[in-house]
């Protein structure tokens, strides 16, 4: 492989890893967003079920669902588990 190669494929894997920080860190602000907008929205989540993000264009808002929205090959997978559930019982 070629060094000119190599620089390609190191760009691209940087690229690809950045891209999946940012939709990280969007989902994770998606997901208090409609924490701080409706709890019940999170607590009558079902335990280990896969909820998927979506951004509403009409209400402007982050809405759970369960249909998978891909983007560019990355699916954000939102799911509430057994210690989320404990955790905030006994806290």
């Amino acid at each position: 492989m070629s060094s000119a190669q190599k620089s390609l494929q190191l760009s691209s894997l940087a690229l690809r890893q950045t891209q999946a920080n940012f939709l990280l860190e969007e989902g994770a602000e998606a997901v208090r967003s409609i924490r701080d907008n409706n709890w019940t929205t999170i607590s009558n989540l079902i335990l280990d079920a896969n909820y998927y993000l979506s951004y509403d264009l009409n209400s402007n808002s982050w809405l759970l669902g369960q249909t998978p929205n891909t983007i560019d090959s990355f699916t954000r997978i939102v799911a509430k588990s057994l210690s989320f559930y404990l955790a905030n019982i006994y806290n």
